[in-house]
Parts: structure tokens; sequence; C-alpha cells
């Protein structure tokens, strides 16, 4: 399983299929990591570095990235739907087929 290291980063990490509802990781280093088919549903990643990150099938429900730096991220098939995308650096995002339904991108 993936670890922090002394500076709270996940770069690179693969969190394929894992459970992280509720989950709180504002704030931390996870540039390049592989989040594909994760439960992410309630949790905060406000202010997360997500750079690169994969989120391919994930479940990202009513999950927090306001502020997160999302460039280059790829949310391909994934549910951000009532997700918070407020001030998210989304530049060259994939969101193919991503249900965006009732998110807040402002």
């Amino acid at each position: 399983g993936a670890r922090f290291d002394e500076n709270n980063c996940l770069e690179r990490a693969s969190l394929t299929s894992t459970v992280l509802v509720k989950a709180n990781l504002s704030r931390v280093q996870a540039s390049a990591a592989d989040f594909g088919g994760a439960f992410l549903s309630n949790a905060t990643l406000a202010g997360t570095c997500l750079q690169d990150a994969k989120f391919v099938a994930a479940d990202l429900r009513n999950a927090d990235l306001s502020g997160a730096q999302a460039g280059g991220a790829d949310f391909t098939r994934a549910n951000l739907s009532k997700a918070v995308l407020q001030k998210a650096f989304l530049a060259k995002t994939v969101f193919v087929t991503g249900d965006l339904s009732g998110a807040d991108l402002s």
C-alpha cells in the first residue's frame, strides 16, 4: 500500500480501488498518483497537488477539491457529482464521460 513520506507526499503512488471515503487529504502532494477506481466520496482534497493524477472511474461524489492543483489530471468516467471544484486549477484536465452533475465549478 501507499505510504506518506516525511513531506506528506504520495507522488506516483498507486491507490487503485482504495477506499478513502471521508478521508482528509488536504494539502497532500499526490502528483501523478493513480486513484483509478478509488472511492473518495465526501473526501477532502482541498489545496492538494493532483497534477497529472489519474482518477479513472473513481467515485468523488461530494468531494472537496477546492483550490486543488489538478492540471493534466484524468477524471475519465469519474463520478464528480456535487463535488466542490471552486478555484481549482483544471488546465489540460480530462473529464471524458465523467459525471459533473451538481458540481460547483465557480
